[in-house]
């Protein structure tokens, strides 16, 4: 079996851990990938392949290290500590999550994408009180994305004569110059009040446009 010499270097025993997975040795490959991050490993931006690889080992704890230590790779963006985040909860460490985000500097707590998280973690709990808060701020922070009221629609219900639905009616043309998954949220957002409301014609279509965009979009 495959086993890190003392004088392999990290991107050897990377590479080492690729070869593993090919030859389905994932024992070896879980070997590998952890002795890299009980060490001091300087493998920068490559943690993200690290975390990856470890994923595919079916190492969690190795997997969400090595995103952690990408998360801190300079330069430093939101982008990495998302993708951290996102690792942590893919594997259901809500509590842990939780508690960084509740340590975060005030400049970063304050990102609207931090918010959203906010929200999402309160809505998996069931503290849908405290999750339309945090929707409700996504919302005025970036009225246009998508994401933001889909998360609304999966934590209330939606009348004919609701004003949440008629604001997502005004602003339809404002978010076309979205990406494609924003877009698609919003299709899917804008359906389920529809639906609620019980315009199924108009849920059917919107439903559909979302489908539409993101068919085209994974093409």
């Amino acid at each position: 079996r495959m086993r890190m010499s003392e004088n392999r270097s990290a991107s050897e025993t990377v590479n080492a851990a690729i070869a593993a997975l090919r030859g389905r040795d994932r024992r070896a490959a879980a070997e590998l990938l952890k002795s890299l991050v009980t060490g001091d490993a300087a493998l920068k931006e490559a943690w993200k392949s690290v975390a990856r690889l470890a994923g595919q080992s079916g190492e969690i704890d190795t997997a969400i290290e090595a995103m952690r230590r990408y998360s801190q790779s300079e330069p430093f963006t939101l982008e990495k500590l998302l993708a951290y985040f996102s690792e942590l909860a893919t594997a259901g460490r809500a509590q842990a999550l939780e508690a960084i985000l509740t340590g975060l500097p005030p400049s970063v707590a304050a990102r609207t994408e931090i918010t959203h998280l906010k929200g999402t973690l309160a809505t998996q709990r069931g503290d849908f009180e405290l999750a339309e808060h945090y929707v409700r701020r996504t919302i005025e922070e970036a009225p246009f994305t998508g994401q933001n009221w889909l998360g609304l629609s999966m934590i209330r219900k939606f009348s004919a004569d609701d004003e949440d639905l008629r604001a997502m009616r005004r602003i339809e043309p404002k978010t076309h110059a979205q990406p494609p998954m924003s877009r698609a949220a919003f299709y899917y957002a804008l359906g389920k009040a529809l639906h609620d409301a019980k315009d199924y014609d108009a849920a059917f279509d919107a439903y559909s446009k979302g489908a539409a965009i993101r068919k085209e979009d994974e093409r």
